[in-house]
C-alpha cells in the first residue's frame, strides 16, 4: 500500500508535516512495518524505515519538493505465513536449473518470487515439469519463443507440463487473489499459448531477452508496478485475513469466522478472488504447509494424510519422496 504525501511543486521544503490515519486502511491490521522514501531528482535520495504502528502516522519531512511528492510511503505486509512450493525438483540435478529471487520489499505483498527455469543444453530426454498446486496466479513470459507470454493459474491438484529437451522461462509467482480478472477465463495450465491481450507483455518479453537474470529482476518490479498502478494487481483482504488465522483453521466454518463474513459469502467471494472454493483452497494450504513439515495435525491419521497428498500430487508420499527432492 503505498500514499503519498504533497506538497508545493519544484521549490525547496524546510519542514513539511503530514498526518494520515491509518484505521480507514483494512489493510492496516496486516500491516507489520512502514518504509518513507524521499524522491528527489527521480531517484530515492533517503529511506526511513519504522517499525511500530499507531492509528495514525504524523511525521516531520525535510526533503524537496519535486512534481508535489515530498515523500512516499509505503506499508508492509508479511507474507511470511505462506512461501508456497511451486513445482517438485527432480533429484537428477544435471538436467535442467532453477533459479528464484524475492521481490523489492514494497512488492512483498503481492509477489512471492521471481523465477527462472531454464536448460543450459539440449536434454537427452523432453522434460516433464511437475507444478504443484499453490493457489497462486503465475506471469510467463517464453525467452525462446517471445509470442508466448502471459498469465496461468493451476488446478487443486499437481499438473505436468512437457515442456520439451530445450527451454527458458522466466515467471512472476502472485499470491492468491491478487490477479484481478475473471477465473472463468480458460487460462488455467496455459504456457504455450501466444499472447493477444491488451497488456504491453509481448513488448516487456523483448526488452528481457537476453539480459542478466538481475537486470530481468529491475524489468518484472517495474511490469509489476505498472499493473499495480492499473489495479491488476491488488493485496487480498480476504486471502489476508485467512492467512493470518491458518494455523487454527481447520474448516470452512472456523475460515468463514475468520474471515468475519458468513459461509456463503466466503464461498462465492473466495472463489470469485483466487478461483478455487474456500474447502479446495484449505486443501492446498494443508498440502503446501505439509510439504514444508508443517500443519500434519490438521490430518486425522496417516490414511487421510496419504490419500490427500495423493490426491494433490498424483503421488503417495514414499513415491514423491523417491522421484523429488524435499
Amino acid at each position: 500500500t503505498r500514499l503519498s504525501v504533497s506538497g508545493p511543486s519544484c521549490m525547496p521544503m524546510s519542514r513539511t508535516t503530514a498526518s494520515i490515519p491509518l484505521k480507514s486502511s483494512s489493510l492496516t491490521p496486516y500491516c507489520t512495518s512502514y518504509e518513507i522514501q524521499f524522491p528527489k531528482n527521480g531517484r530515492i535520495s533517503e529511506v526511513r524505515s519504522q517499525t511500530t504502528f499507531a492509528s495514525s502516522l504524523t511525521k516531520t519531512f525535510g526533503s524537496w519538493s519535486e512534481g508535489g511528492i515530498i515523500a512516499q510511503i509505503w506499508f508492509f505486509i508479511d507474507m511470511d505465513r505462506y512461501s508456497p512450493i511451486g513445482n517438485s525438483k527432480s533429484k537428477n540435478k544435471n538436467t535442467v536449473l532453477f533459479c528464484e529471487a524475492k521481490p523489492p520489499r514494497h512488492l512483498t505483498s503481492v509477489v512471492h518470487r521471481y523465477v527462472k527455469i531454464w536448460t543450459d543444453k539440449l536434454l537427452d530426454r523432453d522434460y516433464r515439469f511437475h507444478a504443484l498446486p499453490d493457489a497462486c496466479t503465475y506471469l510467463i513470459f517464453d525467452q525462446l519463443r517471445p509470442e508466448v507470454v502471459g498469465p496461468t493459474t493451476l488446478r487443486g491438484s499437481s499438473m505436468e507440463f512437457n515442456l520439451g529437451k530445450r527451454f527458458h522461462y522466466l515467471n512472476i509467482r502472485f499470491f492468491p487473489g491478487t490477479w484481478q480478472t475473471d477465473y472463468g477465463q480458460p487460462f488455467v495450465g496455459q504456457i504455450n499459448q501466444p499472447y493477444s491481450g491488451n497488456l504491453p507483455l509481448l513488448a516487456i518479453n523483448q526488452e528481457l531477452h537476453g539480459r542478466p537474470f538481475k537486470q530481468q529482476q529491475d524489468i518484472l518490479t517495474q511490469c509489476v508496478e505498472e499493473l499495480i498502478n492499473q489495479k491488476i494487481l491488488v493485496t487480498s483482504v480476504l486471502v489476508m485475513r485467512i492467512l493470518k488465522k491458518l494455523d487454527s483453521i481447520n474448516s470452512v466454518a472456523e475460515m468463514a469466522k475468520s474471515t468475519r463474513i458468513s459461509s456463503r459469502h466466503l464461498q462465492r467471494c473466495l472463489k470469485q478472488e483466487t478461483g478455487f472454493t474456500p474447502h479446495d483452497f484449505l486443501k492446498i494450504m494443508r498440502l503446501q504447509r505439509s510439504l514444508s513439515g508443517s500443519d500434519l495435525d490438521q490430518y486425522s491419521d496417516q490414511a487421510h494424510f496419504i490419500h490427500s497428498f495423493r490426491s494433490a500430487t498424483g503421488r503417495t508420499p514414499s513415491k514423491f519422496y523417491d522421484e523429488f527432492d524435499v
